[in-house]
């Protein structure tokens, strides 16, 4: 580095004789920037704010639905199915009927295909009850044997 000082700066140019720096760091005098270049933000200038009116006050939704997504199509599987029951035919009404899988939820691998309009029918509360209670033995745990939790009896083997 001496050496490159000795051979190029003379007094308080940089360079060659025919090639310099026009100006030395020296020459530039500091600078001060007072003023600001920041652009006014429109969302907080109190000119600019517009405000909205408010919407109407509905009742918010808890995201609590007794079963998600039969609601909506119980309405379909009734209009289908003329608003009788499926078992015994008599003349049901949207709260005197139930929505009753053909095939089992947990017969399915997604669960969301057993809401399919296929797998549903409407039956009245009565008959309803008395599918339940008829399915239930046939849903044991273990293929071929009932469960005592499951409408059957297995005193012996459960103790």
């Amino acid at each position: 580095m001496p050496e490159v000082m000795r051979r190029y700066v003379k007094e308080t140019v940089i360079g060659t004789s025919t090639c310099h720096l026009v100006r030395a760091h020296q020459d530039f005098p500091t600078l001060r920037y007072t003023e600001r270049y920041l652009k006014p933000n429109p969302y907080t200038m109190q000119e600019r704010i517009q405000r909205e009116a408010l919407p109407e006050a509905t009742p918010a939704w808890t995201g609590y639905e007794p079963r998600p997504g039969i609601a909506d199509l119980k309405l379909t599987i009734l209009t289908r199915d003329s608003y009788r029951c499926q078992n015994c035919h008599g003349q049901v009404t949207l709260a005197t009927s139930h929505l009753d899988h053909l095939r089992p939820v947990r017969r399915f691998r997604r669960p969301v295909e057993a809401n399919r309009l296929d797998n549903l029918q409407t039956l009245c509360i009565p008959c309803h009850r008395v599918k339940t209670e008829a399915d239930q033995p046939r849903e044991s745990p273990v293929r071929g044997k009932s469960h005592a939790g499951f409408g059957g009896g297995c005193e012996e083997t459960c103790r």
